[in-house]
């Protein structure tokens, strides 16, 4: 099945490739943010960890959603 984001198509493959690189990059804020306004917005792996899943679960759930509104 193919998707489109921003005008280009991908695939399911691209779809979760694209997911989880904005996961990653909100990690990587949140630990950047914590650094430098000593906060404490990453408690624990564990909570960085179920994010990365929540953020990858919630793409595979989308996909098919997304396909059959077209």
């Amino acid at each position: 099945p193919e998707y489109e984001i921003g005008g280009r198509r991908l695939g399911l493959v691209g779809v979760l490739a694209f997911v989880a690189f904005i996961a990653i990059a909100w990690e990587w804020y949140e630990y950047l943010y914590s650094i430098a306004f000593h906060a404490l917005t990453q408690p624990d792996n564990a909570d960085t960890m179920k994010d990365l899943f929540l953020g990858i679960l919630g793409a595979c759930a989308a996909c098919p959603i997304l396909k059959r509104t077209r």
